[in-house]
């Protein structure tokens, strides 16, 4: 059925920020179709925040649309390279402390 659709928040103005530590909020908001306004209030009553205007727009339910991916993992072919010649291999031992591992390593290197 026509507007029915979910709404989504999509530009908010006005936005003050009045209170913190609250633990609890209620929000009483005001308006409709297109816009509203937010007022955040703690358990005592008192303002916590204010949204003067938030614009809503409505979210695309397309059942063709939930079925394309967001992401996709593309294989390229890479070019081919030259061999580097030799590798020396480090054993680092037994320790499992990366930072001693690491410490073996850069020794190694450094020589």
């Amino acid at each position: 059925a026509a507007g029915t659709e979910p709404l989504l928040p999509f530009v908010f103005s006005g936005v003050r920020l009045l209170a913190t530590q609250a633990r609890t909020v209620r929000v009483r908001m005001t308006g409709g179709g297109g816009g509203v306004s937010l007022l955040l209030a703690d358990g005592a009553g008192r303002p916590v925040a204010v949204v003067e205007s938030l614009v809503l727009r409505p979210a695309v339910v397309d059942a063709a649309a939930r079925r394309v991916p967001l992401y996709e993992v593309q294989l390229l072919p890479a070019a081919a390279v030259e061999p580097i010649g030799d590798v020396d291999l480090v054993e680092v031992g037994g320790d499992p402390d990366v930072h001693v591992a690491t410490s073996v390593v850069l020794a190694r290197l450094q020589e």
